[in-house]
C-alpha cells in the first residue's frame, strides 16, 4: 500500500491541498485524516485541488501507462474471497487510493482522458 501513497504524492502535492500551513509532516496529515475519516459509515469525499495537481507526473504517469496497471489492480482488489473485517477494510483503503489516483491523473486533461478511454 505504501507505494500506492508513494504515487499519489507524485502527482498530487498535499501541502497546496491544506489550506493551513504548520509545521506536522502534511503527507502523514492527508494520510491519518483520509483513513480515520474514511469508513463503510462516512465516506467522506475527496475534493482535488487544482493547484496541487503535478500536470508534470500526469504525463509521466501517461507515458510509463501507469493508469494500466491501476485499472487492472481492480481485478485482484474486489474479487478476493477473504471477507474479513480486516481484508474489507485493506480492500476499501486500495479501491478509494486508486480511485484518487484516477482521479488526479484524468483531471482536466483530454489526453490522458482519451488514453484511458480508448484503451478498453
Amino acid at each position: 500500500m505504501e507505494s500506492l501513497w508513494q504515487l499519489f504524492f507524485m502527482i498530487y502535492d498535499v501541502e497546496k491541498h491544506f489550506l493551513k500551513t504548520d509545521l506536522t509532516d502534511q503527507k502523514e496529515k492527508f494520510k491519518t485524516n483520509f483513513l480515520e475519516k474514511k469508513t463503510d459509515e462516512i465516506d467522506i469525499y475527496f475534493k482535488c485541488k487544482e493547484d496541487a495537481i503535478n500536470r508534470n507526473f500526469q504525463k509521466v504517469f501517461k507515458i510509463l501507462n501507469t493508469y494500466k496497471s491501476l485499472i487492472k489492480s481492480f481485478k485482484w482488489i474486489l474479487p478476493t474471497k477473504d471477507n474479513s473485517e480486516s481484508m474489507r477494510k485493506k480492500k476499501r483503503i486500495l479501491t478509494r487510493l486508486t480511485v484518487m489516483i484516477l482521479i488526479v491523473f484524468l483531471n482536466k486533461n483530454r489526453e490522458n482522458q482519451e488514453a484511458v478511454s480508448n484503451d478498453r
